[in-house]
């Protein structure tokens, strides 16, 4: 299938998300509706808290809505409907190249 629209968020919310943070998106994706395939990406489903919101607002748009992750925590509360590796509770916490203090990807 061919992409028609991409977006870019970096949306760091920790905690319960408040529903004003996740209608942020509607500001900036005013093109989505119920036609829309949307693919949800992010590099870990830890709490779930986040990616849960975020589905759950999109999916009142549009009826297809997915989520891909890189990692998926045991214990999460949302699951992606893809990831690659699947992480116990006791796994330590992952550090992605591109985070670190300076918002530059590490070396």
């Amino acid at each position: 299938a061919k992409v028609k629209t991409f977006f870019a968020d970096d949306l760091e919310l920790y905690g319960e998300p408040k529903s004003a943070e996740v209608e942020l998106l509607d500001d900036k994706h005013s093109s989505i509706d119920a036609s829309s395939r949307i693919l949800v990406v992010d590099d870990i489903s830890d709490s779930g808290m986040t990616l849960r919101a975020i589905v759950e607002h999109l999916r009142v748009i549009s009826a297809e809505v997915y989520a891909a992750t890189i990692h998926c925590r045991e214990g999460t509360v949302f699951e992606p409907d893809f990831y690659a590796v699947r992480l116990s509770e006791k796994d330590p916490w992952v550090t992605y190249p591109w985070e670190n203090d300076h918002n530059e990807i590490s070396q």
